[in-house]
């Protein structure tokens, strides 16, 4: 049971030490035991050097601020990629975001 979340699926948020960088929140990886404060965040990087775009990298939540949220173009673009890759349980996911947008 996930009891705590600070971001969702599709923010854009920043690492506290490359914060010219932005990143998108691709999955949230529960911690054992599932304790506050304890996540990581798996992150794509959206936005920054050209030959990194894509990248993807995994964000413990302490390091991570909130930019903003997702917008539904990016949103629309993160689930392409996710079905191409198919990555099925994330692609239904972002299809009920987009859904509720």
């Amino acid at each position: 049971m996930w009891i705590y979340n600070k971001y969702t699926l599709g923010d854009i948020i920043t690492h506290s030490n490359f914060i010219d960088l932005d990143f998108q929140v691709h999955d949230i990886l529960k911690t054992e035991p599932d304790t506050k404060g304890r996540y990581l965040y798996h992150c794509v990087l959206v936005d920054g050097y050209p030959e990194k775009l894509g990248e993807q990298f995994k964000y413990h939540e302490s390091s991570l601020s909130l930019i903003r949220k997702g917008t539904q173009k990016e949103l629309e673009i993160l689930l392409n990629t996710s079905i191409v890759n198919e990555e099925y349980e994330l692609s239904q996911k972002l299809k009920n975001i987009l859904d509720n947008f």
